[in-house]
C-alpha cells in the first residue's frame, strides 16, 4: 500500500509539472518598451507604452499595424485587450513580408471591436469580435463591453485554428475547409486555406483607441 501511494504521488507530481510546462508563455511584450516590435505600416507615434499596457491612439488612422520582429508558425498566443466605444482593431496572425499585403485578407485577422457600438449592431458575426474577419464568426458573443479587459487565447497548429475568448472556446476550425475564393468589398479575396502558415503577429490600427497587455506566446515545435 505504501509503495502504491508513493507511485500515485509521483504520477500526480509529474502531471502537475507537465501541465505547468504546457501552460507557460514567453512574454512578447515586456511591459515597459516596444522592444521586439516594429511599426510595419502607419505612423509610429500612435503607439506608446504606459503602466504595463501597449496603448494605441489610432483615431484618424484607418490602416496600419505594429508587428513582432519574430516569425511564428505553430503556437498558442495569449493577449488581453480592450477597445474604445464603437472602436475597431484586431490581431493579425502569420503575416508575410509582403509590404503590399492587406493582412485582413492575406493573413488571418482575429477581429476586435465594440460589438455593442452603433457601427456594429446587426453586423454578421464574421465582422464581430472573436471571429476570423470576413471568414467565420465566433460561436458565442463574449464581449464584456467597451473599456473592459477581454482575453484571447489563440492556438494555431498547421491548418487548425482555435480561439478561447474570455474562457470559452468560440472558434475551432480547419483552414483547409475554407478553400473557395470569396468576394468582400467588391474584390475577390483568397481563401483561408491558401494563406501563410508562418509569419509575424501584429496589432491592428483601424481608426480608434485600443489597449493591449499580457501578450505571451508558447511555440509548438
Amino acid at each position: 500500500m505504501k509503495r502504491l501511494m508513493i507511485m500515485m504521488f509521483a504520477v500526480a507530481v509529474c502531471l502537475f509539472y507537465g501541465c505547468a510546462a504546457r501552460t507557460k508563455f514567453t512574454p512578447l511584450f515586456d511591459g515597459r518598451t516596444l522592444d521586439g516590435w516594429e511599426v510595419r505600416e502607419g505612423p509610429a507615434d500612435i503607439w506608446e507604452v504606459g503602466d504595463g499596457v501597449i496603448i494605441l491612439n489610432g483615431e484618424g488612422h484607418e490602416r496600419g499595424w505594429l508587428g513582432t520582429k519574430g516569425r511564428y508558425r505553430n503556437f498558442v498566443l495569449s493577449c488581453e485587450w480592450k477597445i474604445a466605444v464603437d472602436g475597431n482593431s484586431g490581431i493579425y496572425l502569420r503575416m508575410a513580408d509582403d509590404p503590399d499585403q492587406n493582412p485582413a485578407y492575406d493573413a488571418i485577422e482575429i477581429q476586435i471591436c465594440d460589438d455593442s457600438g452603433p457601427s456594429y449592431l446587426g453586423k454578421d458575426p464574421i465582422e464581430l469580435s472573436g471571429g476570423i474577419y470576413a471568414v467565420v464568426g465566433a460561436s458565442k458573443r463574449m464581449f464584456r463591453g467597451p473599456g473592459t479587459w477581454n482575453r484571447f487565447v489563440i492556438t494555431c497548429i498547421g491548418p487548425k485554428i482555435t480561439l478561447e475568448y474570455n474562457g470559452e472556446t468560440v472558434l475551432d476550425i480547419d483552414a483547409r475547409t475554407y478553400h473557395t475564393p470569396f468576394s468582400w468589398f467588391d474584390r475577390m479575396r483568397q481563401p483561408l486555406s491558401s494563406r501563410p502558415r508562418e509569419g509575424y503577429i501584429a496589432l491592428q490600427t483601424h481608426g480608434s483607441k485600443a489597449w493591449f497587455r499580457n501578450i505571451g506566446i508558447r511555440e509548438i515545435k
